[in-house]
């Protein structure tokens, strides 16, 4: 299993659970309504910054095989 994959499947298990427990937890409901746009928030930012590490991934390896092609076709510009 890739771990994109993986990490998907982690996260949104987690968020399941999350929900899971406060929609149930014994609370008043202006609470619970914000535990669970914190929780939001949380794992929006999380989501944000596996995004990019990924985007930022995906452009290294672009530029690496760019690279390497063009160490061996000469014609293929080396511009980034």
């Amino acid at each position: 299993m890739k771990k994109g994959t993986k990490l998907w499947g982690i996260l949104a298990a987690s968020s399941i659970g999350a929900l899971t427990g406060i929609l149930f937890a014994p609370d008043k409901g202006v609470n619970t309504r914000k535990k669970i746009a914190e929780k939001g928030k949380e794992y929006s930012v999380a989501l944000k910054d596996e995004y990019q590490k990924s985007l930022d991934n995906l452009t290294k390896a672009f530029k690496k095989g760019k690279t390497e092609v063009s160490d061996i076709h000469p014609k293929v510009p080396k511009k980034d």
